[in-house]
């Protein structure tokens, strides 16, 4: 009778290992990917702190599903310690997420003193618009003078003509033959087919080159850059040095265009990342 309790109780020990086990397996997982994903954006510490808490509490179940599969027992002090440990991770993380309103500034002075370095294109203004001139009033009729016994007759006025309109000029858009320019679909064709040296050396010959952005703005950040969704999902952008009268203005979800020097590109999964520094005077808010 004893060995049948036991064997069931082993049964329901296995079971219940195998479900922590997977369960704790699959928390491992999702931490490390957080932690691959966080190490390679503009991340702050409650980000990693909230990988490190899944984590610990993914290898904290392994351990425990591991136990119970082997047949050992869970002494109470390795739980207590376990638990402790986690909670406190947490508590460590929550008081992170509290205490931090803003992501942090990613860009210092030297950076941005950096872009004198590179020459900007000079660009043509855009023209101003023409007023409406005003209307002249014609003049009224002079009624002929009555005759009078002797004096010659004044002649009638001459009238002046209305004056013609000035058409507005239209809008002038951006230059579509843009001096030194590389597209997103020239960058993800040159990933497509080169070799890893090959894409290391092309990173480096595309700085300082022209970009055009567009997309839908994600956040703005207090040193004046700006994250958007672009319309090429296959490019993703970061704008540094954007005026701030213009970052100040702007708001999350708002669609945002024009073209700027490539700082930065890298690649992550299918997508590139390019960081530019804006060209302020070629910026369309919509």
């Amino acid at each position: 009778m004893n060995t049948e309790i036991k064997e069931v109780k082993g049964k329901n020990h296995r079971i219940w290992g195998w479900i922590l086990a997977i369960i704790g397996g699959l928390f491992t997982l999702a931490g490390i990917f957080l932690l691959i994903v966080f190490s390679t954006t503009q991340s702050d510490i409650s980000q990693y702190l909230f990988s490190a808490l899944f984590l610990a509490v993914g290898v904290l179940l392994l351990i425990f599903g591991i136990r119970l599969i082997i047949h050992k027992e869970i002494k109470k002090t390795i739980v207590l310690f376990s638990a402790g440990g986690v909670l406190v991770l947490a508590a460590i993380f929550c008081v992170f997420v509290v205490s931090s309103g803003k992501p942090k500034e990613s860009a210092t002075q030297d950076i941005v003193e950096s872009t004198t370095s590179i020459q900007q294109p000079t660009y043509t203004q855009l023209p101003t618009y023409t007023a409406y001139p005003t209307n002249i009033t014609l003049p009224t009729n002079t009624p002929g003078p009555t005759n009078t016994l002797g004096p010659t007759n004044t002649p009638e006025p001459t009238y002046t003509p209305s004056p013609t309109y000035t058409p507005l000029p239209t809008n002038t858009p951006l230059p579509t033959a843009f001096p030194n320019l590389i597209t997103c679909d020239a960058i993800v064709a040159k990933h497509d087919s080169a070799t890893d040296i090959q894409w290391q050396d092309y990173k480096d010959k595309v700085r300082g080159m022209n970009f055009p952005f567009s997309g839908e703005v994600q956040q703005v950040y207090d040193n004046n850059s700006v994250s958007i969704s672009s319309d090429d999902t296959r490019c993703g952008t970061t704008i540094y040095s954007v005026p701030r009268d213009i970052a100040i203005g702007l708001s999350k979800g708002q669609h945002i265009k024009g073209y700027g020097t490539i700082k930065d590109l890298s690649w992550f999964l299918w997508v590139a990342t390019v960081d530019v520094y804006a060209i302020p005077e070629t910026i369309i808010v919509r």
